[in-house]
């Protein structure tokens, strides 16, 4: 997986994540609507500012996905490279950690392309099976007598 892919699946997690607490929060409303602690009229502008605030969050996010570049990707890296000795030994590991998920889900993504085409590869060796003659079958099914 790219490293902007990963951002793009990081910030679509976000979003589904901001939805379901987005859902949690028009519960709570509801709930203290029922129980009298807000009116009808306040539980809907809540309702109405949490939901657009939420847009503009998801759309916020959603254009700082489209903005990444692989050239943005780069700079970042060199970046972080050339500041790695003013890092904390925690952010250190918290480096050393996300690379090596990132070298595993590689190499699992380089395993799984190379499944088919040794399958492919396999078939393609294979001979065709032939029918053998349907006389040698009798001969083989009569007993001997």
């Amino acid at each position: 997986m790219k490293l902007s892919e990963g951002l793009k699946t990081v910030a679509f997690a976000m979003i589904g994540a901001g939805a379901v607490t987005g859902e949690k929060a028009r519960q709570i409303v509801d709930e203290l609507v029922k129980k009298g602690e807000l009116t009808v009229e306040e539980g809907k502008l809540l309702d109405s500012e949490l939901a657009k605030k939420m847009q503009e969050r998801a759309e916020t996010l959603s254009e700082s996905v489209r903005s990444i570049t692989p050239e943005k990707v780069s700079q970042g890296v060199k970046d972080l490279i050339a500041n790695v000795g003013r890092m904390t030994s925690e952010q250190r590991e918290a480096i050393r950690k996300a690379l090596d998920r990132a070298d595993e889900e590689a190499e699992t993504e380089e395993a799984a392309a190379e499944e088919p085409a040794e399958e492919e590869e396999a078939a393609a060796e294979e001979p065709a099976e032939t029918e053998e003659p349907a006389a040698e079958e009798d001969e083989a099914k009569e007993p001997a007598e």
